[in-house]
């Protein structure tokens, strides 16, 4: 008995309670982390590989021969094809022709995933972070 002549202050039901809810609460996070890296590996992870494959395919066509003065990528491939005819650039409409697909792909997993807005031209701002940080933060 304490002092002030009630049962003892502990209580054995209250403990096991208490210890089951620390066993669902771990059971839970587990689930989640788990969740969370099928997610990373089948979704994000083919969208991550694109979006690698997309900044690759642009940082070709911001660089010579494919540039032109004072025109982005669509407008120095038109002023390329007016100027020199479509077979010349075959290689330029390949990689054009890539990265419109890689998109499509992109636009269709997030779809498929429902998780992520559709939005922004060609994708938001820091959406290739936010997907590696996803998938760093699943693993």
């Amino acid at each position: 008995m304490t002092a002030s002549g009630r049962g003892s202050s502990l209580c054995p039901i209250s403990g096991r309670a208490d210890l089951i809810g620390v066993f669902f609460a771990h059971h839970e996070r587990e689930a989640l982390r788990e969740l969370r890296a099928r997610f990373a590996g089948n979704e994000l992870q083919p969208i991550a590989l694109m979006l690698a494959e997309d900044q690759a395919l642009l940082r070709e066509l911001q660089a010579a021969p494919f540039t032109e003065p004072n025109s982005g990528i669509l407008e120095a491939y038109l002023a390329k094809i007016r100027r020199d005819g479509v077979p010349k650039h075959a290689d330029m409409k390949q990689k054009l022709d890539q990265l419109a697909e890689n998109n499509t792909a992109i636009v269709t997993l997030i779809m498929a995933g429902g998780n992520y807005a559709a939005s922004g031209v060609p994708f938001p701002t820091g959406f290739s972070a936010a997907v590696d940080a996803e998938i760093a933060a699943a693993r």
